[in-house]
């Protein structure tokens, strides 16, 4: 709102070249100082607004609803069909526009997704298995469905029964892999084997969870824990300690009222802190793994898909959510949305920098500092009569 009084839609839509005049304008300290006070601002992606860009039209992933951060600058989506329960995987590289493409579908009941060395990792409830795609090689293998009876290795714990319904994946390191059985109420640690031709994986710590933890959808590892993301409404946030095998509810769910209830949904982290999406408050929430706090990060609660800053931008369904350097990104499953979330610290630089260099050239606005942006638009209307 404060922005509407010193720039004009003209001085903010996206261009290839830009005049001289918006440049001085959002340039100039009063607007730099309404930036400041910006925390975090919301943005959406996909599908583009602004530009006709063939591979981001509307429509183009319908229903996201989970994504992970892929090979450098790109993300990977999976999109649900809730009518068939199956997924498609995406890759949006992270251009101006962005650009989506299919990177293989008829997944089977595909909720979630991690990647690792060039290899994205699904989890297919209706396989059930873990599927993998080679990036570099384009093919896509069962590689859990059964461990065998057989281990020469006895390090390694044959799993039994076998994965059921593998419902949620998150990477440790670049060998071992988190998995979660919704069936079976238990999470796999998996060694990860790569012999050129396909991937093997053991398990070699199988963690069972006392009370069940039904409905998960999304774990995430950070300094040494297993966070656990269950959307039932008896789950909530769990924490498991890997050295321990503890599990331990840390935020519970809610169903009191509409917006207001909790729901847990998927995981990551964000500046030091865990960040969660809540799809029936529609909000983005971060808890504080050193004094247990739960704060609201994102969204101002009301139901509808709409951008802005931290404060302000709404959601309809928000769902999926991965962390990309200090970038969030999230989406909007009813929306069918990307939306991208940042600080304004690096704009905030180059805009500064960039005045200065206008003024050491002696580069000035045509109009008194003063004067409002109704003002010019009077005076620009009077010279054409």
């Amino acid at each position: 709102m404060k922005l509407r009084k010193l720039l004009s839609l003209e001085y903010v839509r996206n261009k290839d070249r830009m005049a001289v005049e918006p440049i001085v304008r959002i340039t100039r300290p009063d607007v730099l100082h309404v930036l400041e006070e910006v925390k975090l601002v919301v943005h959406k992606i996909v599908p583009e607004k602004y530009r006709f860009w063939k591979s981001n039209l509307a429509g183009v992933c319908p229903r996201p609803i989970a994504v992970c951060p892929g090979p450098q600058g790109s993300l990977m989506i999976l999109d649900y069909d809730f009518d068939s329960c199956i997924s498609k995987l995406l890759t949006v590289r992270l251009h101006q526009p962005a650009d989506v493409s299919i990177t293989k579908d008829n997944l089977k009941d595909a909720r979630d997704l991690c990647y690792v060395n060039g290899v994205v990792f699904i989890a297919e409830r209706g396989a059930p298995a873990i599927s993998f795609v080679d990036l570099t090689g384009k093919r896509l293998r069962e590689y859990l469905d059964v461990i065998s009876n057989n281990i020469e290795d006895a390090e390694n714990v044959q799993v039994h029964p076998s994965l059921a319904k593998p419902c949620a994946l998150c990477v440790v390191s670049e060998d071992l892999l988190l998995c979660t059985d919704d069936a079976q109420s238990v999470m796999h640690q998996l060694s990860l084997e790569f012999d050129g031709v396909t991937i093997r994986g053991n398990s070699v710590s199988v963690i069972s969870f006392p009370d069940g933890i039904p409905n998960i959808e999304s774990i995430y590892f950070l300094d040494k824990y297993a966070y656990i993301a269950a959307s039932s409404c008896h789950g909530g946030l769990y924490i498991c300690q890997l050295s321990t095998n503890v599990v331990e509810k840390v935020h519970s769910n809610s169903a009191e009222g509409a917006r207001s209830a909790t729901e847990v949904n998927r995981i990551c982290s964000f500046k030091g802190n865990v960040v969660f999406t809540d799809s029936k408050a529609g909000r983005v929430k971060q808890y504080n793994p050193v004094d247990g706090s739960v704060s609201i990060l994102l969204g101002s609660g009301l139901d509808r898909s709409q951008d802005g800053t931290d404060k302000t931008c709404s959601f309809a369904q928000v769902k999926g959510i991965c962390t990309l350097e200090n970038t969030l990104f999230v989406t909007d499953v009813s929306a069918g949305a990307i939306k991208l979330v940042t600080g304004l610290a690096g704009t905030i630089t180059f805009l500064k920098m960039l005045g200065c260099l206008y003024e050491s050239f002696g580069i000035h606005s045509k109009v008194s500092k003063g004067m409002s942006v109704g003002t010019q638009v009077r005076l620009r209307m009077r010279k054409r009569m």
